[in-house]
C-alpha cells in the first residue's frame, strides 16, 4: 500500500542522540531513519517541514502480499534455516546470501511447536580484525545453528545477519542491569535492522483505538456502502470481537484501510500492487509501453488527494485493462486514438436515445460487443458514416475489425459491406480491403449476414458481430478509414480496430536495483552519485559481476555500450572497477542468472551487450535513480535511416535548430553517433560528414536552402 504524509520535522546528525522531541509518539506519526552516507540519503536530504511524501510498500510475490502489506515491521537479509521442522541446510548450499558451511558468528530466532520463541546468537574467538573465521576455527556454520535449534525444539528457524552485526542486549545481563549478553569483539556495530521484544501493553495506543472505533461507527451509518467499505467494516468487527483493544499496528492499519476504501481508491491501490508484480517476459513490448504509462498515471491519481471518483475509476480501469493483455496479442492500434466522422448519407440517430449519438471517443475505447443495444456503449446512425482514425504515427497493420450489433425485430441489421482504406497524410487514401455480406435465414427471417457472431442469442434480441478485414499482406499508414454499405437504414457500432499481432518479449536483462549493493543473482544500475566504484565497492560490490558501462547518446536516444568486463576492465575479476562515472554514464552490474527465475541474465548480457551496442532501459527513472515496475534493459529497437528525413538527426520527425546543433557536435566528435544516425547527418549523400552537411542543414532550418 501507499502512505501519504506530511513532514513534521527533520533532524540531522542523530547518531548517539535523541532524534527529535516526542520521537517515540507514533500514534499517528512515523520516523524515517536514513544514514547520511547511504545511497538513499539523496531522497530525503532536501525535505523540509510541511513537504508531502509518499511511502510505498509493494510485495511482488502474490502469495506473500497479504502478509507483507499487513506487517508492521520488515527485516531484510534473512532466510529459513528450518521450515516446518525440515532442516533447510541439508537441501540448500546457501541460505540468503551465505554458504551453509561458512564459519562465522550468527544471529537467529526460532519458533517452537508450543508457540514460544528462541532468540539465538553464537560467539567465538578469531583473529583480531576479522569477522569471519577459517580453517579449524571454533565458529559455527549455519548447519550447526540449524541443528542446535532443532535440538532445542524449534520447528521454524530464520537466520539474520552474522559477523560483526551479531549482538544480544537484555534488560538484565546478569548483573541486575541492562546490557549486552554477547557482542562481537566488544565492539557495538551500528545496524539498520534489529528485533525488539517489548511488553505488549506498550503496543496499544488508546488514541488510535478510539479513532478506529469512531470511524467504524460513522461507516456503519452509511446506507448500502460499497463492497470495499463493507469488507473493511467486517474486518474491523472481527478484530474488535477478538481483541477489544488491538495493538497499534493492527488498529492503525485498519483505520488507514477504511479511509482508503471510503475514498474509493482501494481498487486503484490493488491495481498498482498487481502491476508491481508483473514480469516483462509475460507481455509484448507494445503492451509494456502502455502499462508503464497507465502505471504512472495510476500512481499520480492515487497520490492526488483531490482526484475525482471519475479520475480514480478511469485510472483503475485503464491499468487493469493493460495488465490483462499478457501473452501474444492481437493489439488494436486504434485504442485511445482520436477519430472523425463524416456522413456519407443520413445522420446520427437521435430519435430513440440522444446518449447514443457518437461522442468521438467510444469507438476507440476498447469496449466492444455489448448486448445493451440502447446504451451509450453503442454509437448509432440512421445513415452511413465514414470513420477516420488518426493512429498518431505511421504504423504497420496486419488486419482491421469492426464491432457492430443487430436487432432484427427493430429492423437493425449488420452492414452490407465494410471497406477499409489507409493514408500517410490523411488526404490521399488507398483501399486495402473489403468484406461484403451474404444473404441467409435466421429464425425464419431472411437477413444479411456479415462477420462473425460473438455474443447474444442469435436471431433473438440484440446480437453482437465482429467483421474482420484481412489484407493479403501487412499494410502501413497513419490514418485508417472505415466506410459502410448499409442493409436498411441503421448502423449500430461499438468499436473499430486496426490490428497488429504482437509477441511477448523474449530477451532482456531484468534489473533488480538502482544504486544499491549487488547481491546474489542481482542486476543493478549505478550512476555518477556513487563516486569511484572501487573506493565505494562496499555499496556496489562489482568485483565478480559482468560490468556493462553505458553512455547516453543524444543522437540515438539510448545508451551506447562503451566497454564491458568481469570486475575491473584492466585488473580483471575479483577487483572492483577503478572508475568514476560521468553524469551521462551508467554501470549495469549483472551477477548470476537467476535474478529473474530461470532467465539467463549474465549470459545474455555477455553475448548481447557488447562494445558499441545500443541499449534501452525500460521501467527505469534514471533522473531520480529509481526503478518503477518490471524494469529491464535490452537492445534498443533499430530503425533504418530510410525511415527518417534527411537532417532529422535526433529522429523526432522534425528538422530544427536542435538537429544542426547536434550535427555540429557529431562533426566535431564531441558526441558519438551510430551508423544510422550518421546516415541522417549526411545531407549531401556523399558518404562523408563534413562542414558542408552542417551548412546545408542550417539553411534547411532557416528555410533558405
Amino acid at each position: 500500500g501507499t502512505l501519504k504524509g506530511e513532514v513534521i520535522s527533520v533532524t540531522k546528525g542523530t547518531e548517539g542522540a535523541q532524534v527529535s522531541e516526542g520521537y517515540n509518539d507514533v500514534s499517528d506519526k512515523f520516523d524515517i531513519f536514513v544514514r547520511s552516507d547511504s545511497v538513499n540519503a539523496k531522497y530525503v536530504k532536501d525535505l523540509q517541514p510541511g513537504d508531502s511524501v509518499d511511502i510505498s510498500v509493494t510485495e511482488t510475490v502474490e502469495a506473500s502480499r497479504e502478509i507483507i502489506e499487513n506487517a508492521n515491521s520488515v527485516i531484510e537479509n534473512v532466510g529459513w534455516l528450518v521450515k516446518n521442522g525440515e532442516d533447510q541446510t541439508k537441501t540448500h548450499s546457501t541460505i540468503g546470501t551465505h554458504s551453509v558451511e561458512l564459519k562465522a558468528r550468527w544471529t537467529a530466532f526460532g519458533r517452537k511447536a508450543d508457540g514460544s520463541y528462541v532468540f539465538f546468537t553464537t560467539d567465538s574467538t578469531v583473529t583480531a580484525g576479522s569477522q569471519y573465521s577459517t580453517g579449524n576455527s571454533p565458529c559455527a556454520t549455519l548447519r550447526d545453528v540449524a541443528k542446535t535449534m532443532i535440538d532445542m525444539g524449534c520447528v521454524d528457524v530464520i537466520r539474520m545477519d552474522g559477523g560483526g552485526s551479531v549482538a544480544m542486549y537484555a534488560s538484565n545481563n546478569g548483573t541486575g542491569n541492562p546490557g549486552y549478553l554477547m557482542v562481537t569483539e566488544g565492539y557495538v556495530r551500528p545496524v539498520s535492522d534489529a528485533i525488539l521484544i517489548v511488553k505488549k501493553p506498550s503496543a496499544v495506543n488508546s488514541t488510535v483505538n478510539e479513532a478506529l472505533k469512531a470511524a467504524l461507527a460513522e461507516a456503519k451509518k452509511i446506507e448500502n456502502p460499497e463492497t470495499a467499505v463493507k469488507n473493511v467494516i467486517d474486518e474491523i468487527d472481527a478484530l474488535l470481537a477478538k481483541e477489544p483493544e488491538p495493538v497499534l499496528s493492527d488498529a492503525r492499519r485498519l483505520l488507514m484501510k477504511l479511509q482508503a476504501a471510503q475514498g474509493g481508491k482501494d481498487g486503484l491501490n490493488a491495481a498498482i500492487a498487481n502491476a508491481a508484480g508483473i514480469k516483462f517476459t509475460d507481455y509484448s513490448f507494445e503492451v509494456m509501453e502502455e502499462i508503464y504509462k497507465a502505471y504512472d498515471e495510476a500512481v499520480a491519481v492515487y497520490g492526488d488527494k483531490d482526484a475525482s471518483s471519475d479520475a480514480v475509476s478511469a485510472a483503475t480501469d485503464n491499468l487493469n485493462f493493460w495488465l490483462s493483455k499478457s501473452g501474444a496479442q492481437e493489439l488494436s492500434l486504434c485504442l485511445g486514438k482520436s477519430y472523425t466522422v463524416e456522413m456519407k448519407s443520413g445522420n446520427n440517430y437521435t430519435n430513440f436515445n440522444s446518449a447514443m449519438v457518437d461522442d468521438l471517443k467510444r469507438l476507440t475505447d476498447g469496449k466492444a460487443d455489448s448486448l445493451e443495444g440502447t446504451s451509450p456503449a453503442y454509437s448509432a446512425w440512421q445513415g452511413s458514416p465514414i470513420i477516420t482514425v488518426d493512429l498518431g504515427e505511421k504504423q504497420d497493420i496486419d488486419a482491421f475489425s469492426v464491432h457492430m450489433a443487430r436487432m432484427l425485430d427493430w429492423g437493425i441489421s449488420s452492414a452490407r459491406s465494410v471497406t477499409v482504406s489507409v493514408s500517410d497524410d490523411g488526404k490521399t487514401f488507398k483501399e486495402v480491403g473489403k468484406e461484403e455480406a451474404t444473404y441467409t435465414t435466421v429464425s425464419g427471417k431472411s437477413t444479411v449476414l456479415l462477420g462473425e457472431f460473438v455474443a447474444g442469442d442469435e436471431g433473438v434480441g440484440w446480437n453482437a458481430f465482429k467483421v474482420t478485414v484481412k489484407p493479403d499482406k501487412a499494410v502501413s499508414g497513419r490514418y485508417v478509414r472505415f466506410e459502410f454499405g448499409l442493409n436498411g437504414n441503421f448502423l449500430w457500432l461499438t468499436e473499430v480496430e486496426a490490428v497488429r499481432s504482437v509477441d511477448v518479449i523474449e530477451d532482456g536483462v531484468y534489473i533488480t536495483g538502482f544504486n544499491r549493493t549487488v547481491l546474489a543473482d542481482d542486476s543493478c544500475l549505478f550512476d555518477h552519485s556513487m563516486g569511484n566504484l572501487r573506493e565505494n565497492n562496499d555499496n556496489v560490490n562489482a568485483k565478480y559481476t559482468r560490468n556493462v558501462f553505458l553512455k547516453w547518446s543524444e543522437a540515438d536516444g539510448c545508451y551506447i555500450v562503451t566497454q564491458t568486463s568481469m570486475g575491473d576492465p584492466k585488473a580483471g575479476m575479483g577487483i572492483a572497477p577503478d572508475i568514476t562515472l560521468a553524469e551521462d554514464e551508467l554501470l549495469l552490474a549483472v551477477h548470476g542468472d537467476a535474478g529473474y527465475p530461470g532467465y539467463p541474465n549474465r549470459e545474455f548480457a555477455r553475448q548481447t551487450f557488447v562494445k558499441g551496442a545500443k541499449v534501452a532501459l525500460y521501467g527505469v527513472d534514471v533522473e531520480n535513480a529509481r526503478l518503477k515496475i518490471a524494469p529491464f534493459a535490452r537492445l534498443a529497437p533499430a530503425k533504418a535511416a530510410s525511415e527518417f528525413q534527411k537532417g532529422d538527426i535526433n529522429g523526432d520527425g522534425r528538422v530544427n535548430a536542435q538537429d544542426y546543433m547536434l550535427l555540429k557536435r557529431i562533426i566535431l566528435k564531441t558526441t558519438e553517433a551510430s551508423d544510422d544516425v550518421r546516415a541522417r547527418c549526411d545531407i549531401t549523400g556523399d558518404g562523408k560528414l563534413q562542414a558542408t552537411d552542417y551548412m546545408l542543414l542550417k539553411r534547411m532550418v532557416l528555410r533558405t536552402a
